[in-house]
C-alpha cells in the first residue's frame, strides 16, 4: 500500500510539461526495470541458421545487427527521415529484417569493416587499370535564322510579320536560353543566337597509382561472389572479365586434370587450354575429395600443405627424430581431444537432465521443437559416446539387434569387432548411420574410435628404425590429420546440439517468467485501478453528504484513545516507543523551519507538488530531501529529537544503504481520507509546515486481535486490510475492544508513530497540506510481533519481502541482546 516498501530512495522527478508529455516516445515509456534482471538470459539470433547470442533488446547478434545498422545509415543518408521511418516499421517483420541483413551482407565487401583485410587491393587494382580521367569537349550549334523563324510564326500561328521581327530583336538582345512563357498566350520555343553544348568523356589512365595495401588472403568463393555483386552495382568492374566470372590472370595456370575420351578427335593441346568456370565442358574435371582414410592426398590437402610450406619441399632430416617428434605431437593431440570430447559428453548429459527437469512446453510448436532438439542431441551423443568407448553403447546396440530379430531381419544385425585403416568398426558405422545429418563430418569414413587412434599412435613407436621411410611418415601424418579433423567436427556438432537444447529450455523458461511477471503486473495494475476508482467514489460521496465516510472517522471521543502530548525538545529516554505521541514546543523544529535553505526548499515543494501526476491520481506525494537542498539540516533536526533513544534505532545501512540517512517531504490533498501501513512499516517522526490532519492509528497486531474478538474474518493482504477498515461500522469497533489513538496534528507539532502501525488520516480543508518526515526502524517491546504480522501481509500481497526478512532478523537480534 506504500510506494516505499522496498526501502528505495528515489528522487521525485520534476513535473512534466504538456509539451514533454505530448512528445514522449514509446521507447521512453518502456523503461529499464527488467533489463538488469534479464541481462544474463540466453537469446538466439533470429537470422536463419545463426546460433550466436544477441544482446538484450535486440533480435540479431552483433554481426548481423551491424548489417542492419549500415542499411539504416544508408537509407537515412540517401532517402531521408520519412523513408527511414517506413523502413523501420517494415523491419518489425522478422522475415523482411532478415532479407535486409542478407542484402547488406552481400554488398558489404567495401565497407570499413574490411579495411584491415580487404578482399581486393584497390590500390594495386588502380596500378593495373589506372585512375579516372575526364576529358571535356565543346561545340556550338546554329539556331534558326531570323527569317526562318518569322515565316514559321506567320505560316504556323498566323502572327503579324512586323511584330515577329520586333520580338526576334528583343529576344536576341536578351540572355535567355529558353522562353516558355508564350507570346500573347501562345506556346512557342525560343532559341538564342548561339547555343554551346559541353560533352565530357571519361577513361582510365593506366599505371597512374603507386600505392599498396594489405589484401585478404585466400578469399573463398562466397567472398568473391559478393565482391563481384558489389563491384557491378557500384560500377567498379571496369569491363574486366573477372567480374563476369571469366578468365583468370595470364600468369596463373588452371590446375586441372584432362581426360580425353578414347576415340575422340580432340587433341591434348586443345583440351589443356584453361576455360572459364561457366564454360567448362565434361572433358575437364578436378581431383575428387579423398573419402577413405588410406586414400592419397586430394587437391584441398595439397593446396593447404603447399600454402603452409610456401611451396618448398620438406628438408631431409633424421627419420628417428621425426618419428619421436611426431609421436609426441600425436599423443598430446589425442589426450587433448579425449578430454575435450569427454567434457562435451558430460555437458550433453547435463543438458538432457535439465531438459527433463524443466516444465514441459505448453505450446504445440514448442513441444515439437523440443522433441526435434532432443532427438538431434541424443543421436549426436550416441555417436560421440561410441567414439569415446564402444562399450557404453552396447545396451542400445543390443536393443537394435533384438528389434531386428523380432522383425525377422536377423541377417542385418550389427556384429564384428574389426577396425582397420581401411574399415570402420561396425558399431561405429551403425552410430554414424543413426546420426544421419545431425552430425556434420566432411569425411565420415575417416572417423575412427578413440581406442583405434590410441593404437595408431602406439604403432608409430613400435616400428623398427629400418622400417621407417619418408613416405610412411607422410602417410601417417595425413591419416592422423583426417581422423583428428573428423573427431573435431563430431565435437563441434555435439556442442551445437547441446547448445540448441540448452537455449530452447532457457528461452521457454525466460518466456514463462516474463509471462508470469506480466500477469502479476497486470493484476496489480487492475487492483490498483479498482482501488483508485473506489477511493474516488468514496471521496465524491463523502464530499456530497458524508454518507460514504468510514465509520472510523465518525467515532465519538469516548471511543478513541487520545495520544499522549509531551512538551520539550527531544523524546524522553524512558518513553514507551510502542505507543504514538506528540511533542509540542520543540526548539529544534523552530530552528529547522527558520533555516533559509529549508524554507526555500519547502516553499518550492508546496507550490509544485500539485503539478505531479502521482499527486493528481493518489492524492498524496513523497519526495526525498537532496544534498545541499535541505537534507543536512533536516537530518540534524530529526536526529537531535531522537537522540535520547538512539540506542533503540536499528542500523539500516547494511540492508538499505542511504535509506536511514534520508528525510522526506510529503504532501496530502485536502478533504481526503487515507488508510495505509506506515512507510516501509517503520516508525517515523512527522512535522507539518502547513495545514492540519486528523490522525488515527493503532498497531497491526492489535487490529488483527480486535477482529478476532469481534468474530470478523482476518484480512490476508494489505489491500484487504485497507478495504476492511473502510467497511467496519461503529458497532464492530466497539466489539473489537481496540480504541484507535487519535490526535489533530497542526503546524509545528512533532508526531511519533511506532513501528508497524496502521496510519489512518483525514485531511482538513486547507488548500496546502505538506511537511517533512523521517523514518526509523525502531525496536520496542512489540516491534517483533507487529513486524512479523506486516511481513506476512506484504508477502501474501505478492510483494518482495526480502529486505523485510533482514529487518525482522535485526529486530530479533536487538531484542535478544536487550533481554
Amino acid at each position: 500500500m506504500s510506494g516505499e516498501d522496498d526501502f528505495s530512495v528515489q528522487e521525485c522527478p520534476p513535473p512534466p510539461t504538456p509539451s514533454a508529455q505530448s512528445t514522449k516516445t514509446p521507447r521512453s515509456k518502456a523503461g529499464s526495470t527488467s533489463a538488469g534482471s534479464e541481462s544474463g538470459k540466453l537469446k538466439l539470433c533470429a537470422f536463419h541458421d545463426c546460433d550466436e547470442d544477441c544482446k538484450q533488446g535486440r533480435r540479431h547478434c552483433l554481426k548481423h545487427n551491424r548489417h542492419l545498422d549500415n542499411m539504416r545509415n544508408q537509407i537515412l543518408k540517401q532517402k531521408g527521415q520519412a523513408a527511414l521511418k517506413t523502413w523501420t516499421e517494415r523491419c518489425k517483420d522478422i522475415d523482411f529484417a532478415n532479407s535486409q541483413v542478407e542484402y547488406m551482407a552481400k554488398r558489404s565487401v567495401a565497407l570499413p569493416m574490411f579495411a584491415h583485410q580487404p578482399l581486393i587491393d584497390f590500390a594495386q587494382w588502380e596500378q593495373e587499370f589506372g585512375v579516372l580521367v575526364t576529358e571535356k569537349e565543346g561545340e556550338i550549334t546554329e539556331p534558326c535564322e531570323e527569317e526562318q523563324w518569322v515565316l514559321e510564326q506567320i505560316a504556323k500561328f498566323g502572327r503579324d510579320r512586323q511584330k515577329m521581327h520586333q520580338e526576334w530583336r528583343q529576344k536576341l538582345a536578351g540572355h535567355y536560353r529558353r522562353d516558355n512563357f508564350g507570346y500573347e498566350g501562345c506556346l512557342r520555343l525560343w532559341l538564342p543566337s548561339k547555343e554551346f553544348e559541353e560533352k565530357a568523356k571519361t577513361k582510365f589512365a593506366k599505371g597512374s597509382s603507386v600505392e599498396t595495401s594489405k589484401t585478404k588472403k585466400a578469399p573463398n568463393a562466397s567472398d568473391l561472389d559478393a565482391f563481384r555483386a558489389h563491384a557491378s552495382e557500384a560500377g567498379l568492374d571496369h569491363g574486366h572479365e573477372f567480374f563476369r566470372g571469366g578468365a583468370r590472370p595470364h600468369d596463373r595456370k588452371d590446375e586441372v586434370e584432362v581426360e580425353v575420351a578414347s576415340g575422340s578427335g580432340a587433341e591434348p593441346a586443345e583440351a589443356s587450354e584453361p576455360q572459364s568456370s561457366s564454360t567448362k565442358g565434361p572433358g575437364i574435371k578436378r581431383k575428387g575429395a579423398s573419402l577413405t582414410l588410406d586414400a592419397s592426398e586430394d587437391e584441398g590437402e595439397e593446396d593447404a600443405k603447399s600454402k603452409k610450406s610456401g611451396g618448398k619441399k620438406r628438408k631431409a632430416a633424421n627419420l628417428a627424430s621425426q618419428r619421436a617428434a611426431l609421436f609426441d605431437a600425436l599423443s598430446r593431440q589425442l589426450t587433448q581431444k579425449t578430454l575435450a570430447m569427454t567434457a562435451k559428453i558430460q555437458e550433453a548429459k547435463a543438458a538432457q537432465q535439465k531438459q527433463a527437469a524443466a516444465p514441459a512446453p505448453a505450446n504445440p510448436t514448442d513441444v515439437t521443437t523440443r522433441g526435434l532438439y532432443n532427438e538431434a542431441l541424443q543421436k549426436s551423443l550416441t555417436l560421440a559416446t561410441a567414439w569415446n568407448n564402444l562399450d557404453d553403447i552396447k545396451t542400445q546396440l543390443d536393443k537394435y539387434n533384438k528389434d531386428l530379430e523380432d522383425a525377422g531381419k536377423g541377417s542385418e544385425k550389427i556384429t564384428g569387432d574389426d577396425e582397420t585403416r581401411q574399415k570402420q568398426h561396425p558399431s561405429l558405422i551403425w552410430a554414424i548411420e543413426q546420426a544421419g545429418h545431425t552430425v556434420i563430418i566432411e569425411r565420415k569414413l575417416c572417423l575412427r574410435t578413440r581406442l583405434f587412434m590410441y593404437n595408431f599412435v602406439n604403432e608409430l613407436s613400435s616400428k623398427q628404425p629400418h622400417e621407417l621411410s619418408e613416405e610412411d611418415m607422410e602417410a601417417t601424418r595425413l591419416q592422423w590429420k583426417r581422423m583428428v579433423t573428423a573427431a573435431a567436427q563430431l565435437e563441434v556438432s555435439l556442442k551445437k546440439c547441446t547448445n540448441d537444447v540448452t537455449k530452447h529450455v532457457a528461452g521457454l523458461a525466460a518466456a514463462a517468467e516474463r509471462d508470469e511477471k506480466r500477469r502479476k503486473d497486470r493484476e496489480a495494475k487492475e487492483a490498483e485501478s479498482r482501488h483508485l476508482e473506489q477511493s474516488k467514489a468514496r471521496l465524491k460521496q463523502a464530499t456530497a453528504d458524508g454518507s460514504a465516510l468510514a465509520a472510523l472517522f465518525k467515532l465519538k471521543q469516548e471511543d478513541l484513545t487520545p495520544m499522549k502530548v509531551l512538551e520539550g525538545d527531544t523524546i524522553p529516554g524512558g518513553q514507551n516507543l510502542s505507543m504514538p505521541f506528540v511533542i509540542k514546543k520543540c526548539s529544534h523544529i523552530q530552528t529547522w523551519s527558520g533555516n533559509p535553505v529549508v524554507l526555500q526548499t519547502m516553499t518550492n515543494f508546496g507550490a509544485r507538488h500539485k503539478k505531479f501526476p502521482l499527486f493528481e491520481t493518489q492524492g498524496k506525494l513523497a519526495s526525498p530531501f537532496i544534498a545541499k537542498a535541505g537534507r543536512e539540516p533536516s537530518e540534524k533536526c530529526f536526529m537531535d529529537i531522537a537522540a535520547p533513544v538512539k540506542t533503540k534505532i536499528i542500523d539500516m545501512e547494511p540492508i538499505a544503504p542511504g535509506w536511514s540517512s534520508t528525510s522526506w517531504m510529503f504532501a496530502l490533498a485536502p478533504k481526503r481520507t487515507f488508510v495505509s501501513l506506515s512507510p516501509n512499516s517503520a516508525a517515523f517522526l512527522r512535522v507539518l509546515m502547513y495545514g492540519d490532519v486528523e490522525i488515527y492509528t493503532l498497531s497491526v497486531q492489535s487490529f488483527l486481535d480486535g477482529l478476532k474478538n469481534a468474530s470478523v474474518a482476518v484480512p490476508n493482504t494489505t489491500t484487504e486490510l485497507e478495504e476492511m477498515i473502510y467497511q467496519i461500522d461503529a458497532e464492530t469497533w466497539k466489539k473489537m475492544k481496540t480504541a484507535p489513538y487519535y490526535h489533530l496534528l497542526k503546524k509545528d507539532d512533532v508526531l511519533f508513530i511506532p513501528t508497524c502501525h496502521i496510519l489512518m488520516e483525514r485531511t482538513g480543508s486547507s488548500t496546502m497540506i505538506y511537511g517533512a518526515r523521517k523514518s526509523f526502524v525502531m525496536a520496542d517491546e512489540k516491534s517483533v510481533v507487529n513486524y512479523t504480522a506486516c511481513k506476512e501481509l506484504q508477502a501474501k500481497d505478492n510483494k518482495n519481502v526480502e529486505k523485510m526478512t533482514q529487518v525482522l532478523a535485526a529486530l530479533e537480534e536487538h531484542a535478544k541482546k536487550a533481554s
